[in-house]
This record gives structure tokens, sequence and C-alpha cells, in this order.
């Protein structure tokens, strides 16, 4: 059958996608540490789980760390239930409540990675028994974001340039672009990579570098424009 009114007329087109990463250095660190402390009745397991949360920030402000620069990151209080024995049934009796357990936690960010360790050490000689992370990532990512989505635009139209030669047909204009994203997500060192760090008091952090990845997809019109 005969193509539909118009159809010969459509100009063809061909979509590509393009991407960009980039690999770049930190420039800031949030160290997440903190305190649980627990004792059989709940006020003083707070007080407890308090009284090192300020001395933590004591220390870590002795290293010139703005006081600022630290905040609250988690505060919880919640009952320690009593150990079953083996083949006690659940429904016999309601579990007792043996204790209450105080968690304080604070995020530390730092702009000089040379103080993670010294903010660590110190937080530990100050009573500190929970290393919960270490996030390294870009303080201003904007620059790098709209690097890495330039880089792909340049992708998209290099692969473009490819795929009209190939097919021995010219290369038009762009008629539609879609950004597939943007993204910088931060390098974690989680609970157990710290603790072994703080096992070695004075190691260097090796920060590794943050990813700054973006696509986009770009629609051409393929052929002659007459």
């Amino acid at each position: 059958s005969p193509p539909l009114a118009g159809a010969r007329d459509r100009p063809a087109t061909g979509s590509v996608a393009g991407e960009a990463t980039l690999q770049l250095p930190p420039d800031q660190a949030v160290v997440r540490l903190g305190v649980q402390a627990q004792a059989p009745v709940a006020a003083d397991a707070q007080r407890a789980a308090n009284e090192v949360a300020n001395a933590i920030l004591d220390a870590v402000t002795g290293l010139g760390v703005p006081a600022a620069a630290v905040q609250t990151s988690r505060l919880q209080l919640f009952p320690v239930y009593e150990s079953r024995p083996p083949g006690r049934q659940e429904f016999d009796e309601p579990p007792r409540v043996v204790a209450y357990r105080a968690a304080n936690n604070v995020a530390v960010t730092l702009d000089d990675l040379e103080k993670i360790c010294p903010v660590i050490d110190g937080a530990i000689e100050a009573g500190a028994n929970n290393i919960d992370s270490v996030d390294f990532r870009l303080e201003d990512d904007t620059a790098a974001r709209r690097e890495a989505l330039s880089e792909a635009v340049r992708d998209a139209q290099a692969k473009a340039e490819t795929i009209a030669a190939a097919l021995a047909t010219p290369l038009g204009a762009v008629t539609e672009v879609v950004e597939g994203g943007v993204s910088a997500p931060p390098i974690v060192y989680r609970e157990q990579a710290m603790a072994r760090m703080a096992s070695d008091a004075g190691t260097p952090v090796a920060a590794g570098t943050v990813s700054v990845h973006a696509s986009v997809t770009v629609r051409y019109r393929l052929g002659s424009e007459e």
C-alpha cells in the first residue's frame, strides 16, 4: 500500500545516548561517630551518653574544628529486653525490660581532610564507641556537574557523527535533547572499614576520587534538508 500522505516528506531522525564520568579528588569529609550507653534506668543511660557526647564535642573543637561543623545526627533511647532461654515460648509472658540504651551520634564536617584521623582518635579517647562512617564529597559540585554534562553532550555528538558517516548521510540539526541526569554520590566508608582505620592511629585516609556522572539523549535529523 502507498505511504500515508506526508510520510515521504517527514525527515529521518536518529537518537544517540551520550555519557561522561569525571573523577575528582574530594575536598570535604563528614565523619559520623558517637556513643552508646546502657543503664538500668533510662535517665542514667541518657545522662551517660550525653556526658560522652559533650566530651567528644570538646575533643573535636579542641582540634580547631568549628563548633558549627559538629551537628547531632542521631538521638535514641530504647529498652533492652531480657534474653529468653532456648525453647521458651514467646507467649508464656511478655519480655521483661532489664535496661535502657541511649545513643548520641554526631556528624563532623571537615574541610581539612588531614584532620579526619585526629578527629576519630580524639573522639575515641573521649569515649566514643560507635564509628559509623566517613563520607568524602565535593563541597560544591556545581562546576563539576556542568562539565560532566557538557562532556556527555560532546560524546553524543561524536557518536552521531560516527553513525552518520557510516551511513554515508549528512548529520542534520538537533531536534530534541533529554537530560538523563547528573549524579555525584559521596564515597562512603562504613563501620568496619572505619574500625580498622581507628585501630591504627595516625594512618592517613585514602580518600579516593568522587565520580561525577552525566548522561543525555540527543535526537538528530539525518540526511540533507531540502
